[in-house]
């Protein structure tokens, strides 16, 4: 039974490897070395490890990963996706519960990168998926809708200094789909090194090199891809991360925040006092009260102890208030950016306004989690419908239709008081019956809404004494 067992390279890779990929291949990349660095970068700052963060200012406010996790929280809350049908509807929810029983994660990282790929295999018991991130997964065409139609995979493992890459190429074409491996061998994690035969590497050694499966219409993975558009190279199929926007202001936000703790830090209480006010250890030093090390200092001082220059006490007035109003105002454009309410991670009371106002500010959140929702939706129906195909090739379960159902938290994309009030006005309006309301607004079946009308207790009530 063919497997296919993926693992993730951590970072993306030189560009010698993005080149030696396509060109093992035969193919041309149509991933520009602008999208790669691009890649790297969102990488980079989404996992703490920014270029303007270096010696002592370290510090960092996390934005990146906080934005990323902010999104896909919105996004995921609450969701479900039910698989119905027939007994080959059961078999297909039974094996993609575990999957989305952590689908929040994987939002995350690809709203960090721009996109994830779901891969699903078959692992010898059932159907297990692959989350394959933008560092080890080469796009190599793709149609005039932008869907990405053939790719190659990377898989790495290293036995002492030696490094193995095996490419699992997936392309569709019109007469079917064919999946071919190769396996290499090189002395880097940069380089893809000379071919070598799959029976070398034991994991891989029962890997057929070529399989072409007739009648398939569409590719066995799906690219999960983030709805903003490319700012870094706008023909690229591949999506652009959730903060790409907003690097510039993310790099002065954390510069701001270090000037603040700067400013804490250089202005902490400090009290000068004349050396001969201490005992002294061996070596000559003054010995401070044990933990007071950062509030006392032995200096110099001339006169006696009952001299005004004995003792000294340093404490500057702060300007934390300028530099918080300034961080806050980088905050908030950060929001603006990124499409997230403000509020999200400036502070909401920084600025006085009405309900209203607050509503208009909070439809970019509103949007955002959206089309983000929509895009996760197309790449999970196309995740089920691959799942199928293999299903079908592996005879795992009995043929039979099935239908998709997606259930979102309408609260986060949603203004609720409108929809209510809108709907009440239907209501009233003669367009929308009490029974619907009620179905709506509290989930009810329709008998069940019915019973719980206003009045309709004495009605119940009459009709069971009759």
């Amino acid at each position: 039974m063919f497997q296919w067992i993926f693992s993730w390279i951590k970072g993306v890779k030189d560009k010698l490897l993005n080149k030696d990929v396509a060109k093992s291949l035969q193919k041309r990349n149509p991933v520009s070395d602008e999208m790669y660095e691009a890649i790297s970068l969102w990488n980079d700052l989404y996992l703490g490890k920014a270029s303007w963060l270096t010696g002592k200012n370290n510090q960092s406010l996390c934005l990146p990963s906080a934005i990323a996790s902010e999104i896909a929280r919105m996004v995921t809350v609450e969701m479900e996706v039910t698989i119905n049908g027939s007994p080959r509807a059961d078999y297909l929810q039974e094996q993609i519960a575990l999957f989305l029983a952590g689908i929040r994660s994987h939002v995350e990282y690809a709203c960090a990168t721009g996109g994830i790929v779901f891969k699903p295999y078959i692992d010898g018991e059932g159907i297990s998926i692959d989350c394959v991130r933008t560092s080890a997964f080469f796009p190599l065409a793709f149609n005039s809708k932008g869907e990405i139609t053939s790719a190659a995979f990377v898989e790495q493992k290293r036995q002492e200094n030696i490094y193995y890459h095996r490419l699992e190429e997936h392309d569709l074409q019109e007469n079917g789909y064919t999946i071919r491996n190769s396996a290499f061998k090189s002395y880097s994690s940069d380089d893809l090194g000379t071919p070598v035969s799959l029976k070398d590497i034991p994991e891989w050694a029962n890997l057929q090199p070529e399989i072409h499966i007739a009648g398939i219409k569409r590719p066995l993975f799906s690219y999960f891809r983030m709805p903003q558009g490319n700012i870094v190279d706008p023909d690229s199929p591949l999506g652009v991360s959730v903060f790409a926007r907003a690097v510039t202001l993310i790099e002065e936000a954390d510069k701001q925040y270090q000037r603040l703790l700067w400013e804490f830090e250089g202005g902490e209480l400090l009290i000068l006092i004349a050396r001969s006010a201490f005992a002294l250890d061996r070596q000559g030093n003054p010995v401070l009260p044990n933990g007071k090390e950062r509030l006392y200092q032995a200096v110099e001082f001339d006169g006696d102890k009952n001299s005004e220059s004995f003792m000294q006490v340093f404490s500057p007035a702060l300007r934390d208030v300028s530099i918080l109003n300034g961080l806050n105002d980088l905050l908030m454009r950060i929001e603006d950016t990124c499409g997230l309410a403000r509020g999200t991670f400036s502070n909401p009371q920084s600025e006085a306004r009405t309900a209203t106002e607050i509503k208009i500010l909070k439809q970019r959140s509103y949007a955002t989690v959206s089309d983000t929702q929509k895009s996760l939706e197309a790449a999970l129906t196309g995740l089920i419908e691959a799942m199928n195909i293999l299903t079908t090739l592996y005879h795992l379960a009995p043929e039979g239709n099935y239908e998709t159902a997606f259930n979102w938290d309408d609260s986060i994309i949603v203004d609720m008081d409108s929809e209510v009030a809108i709907k009440l006005q239907e209501v009233a309006a003669g367009i929308m019956s009490r029974e619907e309301y009620r179905m709506w607004r509290y989930g009810e079946d329709e008998e069940t809404a019915r019973k719980n009308l206003p009045g309709m207790e004495k009605l119940v009530d009459t009709e069971e004494e009759e």
